[in-house]
């Protein structure tokens, strides 16, 4: 199915004309017959003996026959001017379709950017949460929340940069349990 109908309109219709006889084709070929049977009627009526009638009934007949290849060479004509209307409606068609197409990539393009765009804003906010939960550990491992909810010690010289308890001992291996203590 075309997304233009007018496109899928003008492919239908010249698929259908491209195998139908020209109307005036037909006319044209009735013409003929009449033209040729009107001049041999005329010619039986104005003949003196047979020899004449036969001389021009085989005139009338390769009229008749030019007039049929005369009428064969225009609906070839008329053939070729119609296959070229079913290829260019056919070529729409696949340019329609193309665009239809760009289309679905364009908006598949699209919504992966904007899925990108939700996740790299989604890392960013679990970035800048993990960064404010690093830089509250970094300043309660600096000391700066001593002296909050009720745990006051006072602040000297001494107690800058030292601000380990003092019991702390530092993790070491231990090879027979397998585990750091």
């Amino acid at each position: 199915m075309l997304a233009n109908p007018l496109v899928a309109q003008r492919l239908g219709l010249a698929n259908t004309l491209l195998n139908a006889r020209s109307p005036a084709a037909a006319i044209a070929e009735q013409n003929i017959y009449n033209n040729q049977a009107t001049t041999i009627a005329k010619a039986q009526r104005g003949a003196t003996d047979a020899s004449q009638l036969l001389l021009t009934g085989n005139t009338i007949q390769d009229n008749t026959n030019d007039a049929f290849n005369n009428l064969e060479s225009q609906e070839a004509e008329d053939y070729q001017r119609r296959y070229q209307n079913q290829v260019a409606a056919q070529g729409a068609a696949i340019e329609e379709q193309d665009k239809v197409f760009q289309d679905k990539v364009r908006r598949f393009n699209d919504k992966f950017q904007i899925e990108g765009a939700q996740v790299a804003n989604n890392a960013n906010s679990w970035g800048d949460l993990s960064n404010f939960g690093f830089s509250l550990a970094d300043f309660g491992m600096n000391g700066g929340f001593n002296g909050m909810f009720g745990n006051r010690r006072p602040v000297n010289s001494r107690d800058i940069g030292n601000t380990a308890p003092t019991n702390w001992r530092r993790p070491t291996y231990n090879p027979i349990t397998g585990r750091i203590e």
